[in-house]
């Protein structure tokens, strides 16, 4: 559907921004995980330590 509605030159920068917003969504829900206490209890190997993104 994306090939339709965009150009070819154009579709990178517009997936660049998606990917980027989502990395920014997740790292902010995973910065709210650990803000929130509730780490261990998404991350039960606290000595495995995921990173925020993966949290979120």
């Amino acid at each position: 559907m994306l090939d339709r509605l965009m150009p070819r030159a154009g579709r990178s920068p517009a997936w660049r921004l998606v990917l980027a917003v989502a990395a920014l969504l997740l790292v902010s829900e995973g910065t709210l995980t650990v803000d929130t206490g509730v780490r261990r209890s998404v991350d039960s190997h606290w000595r495995r330590g995921l990173s925020y993104f993966k949290l979120g």
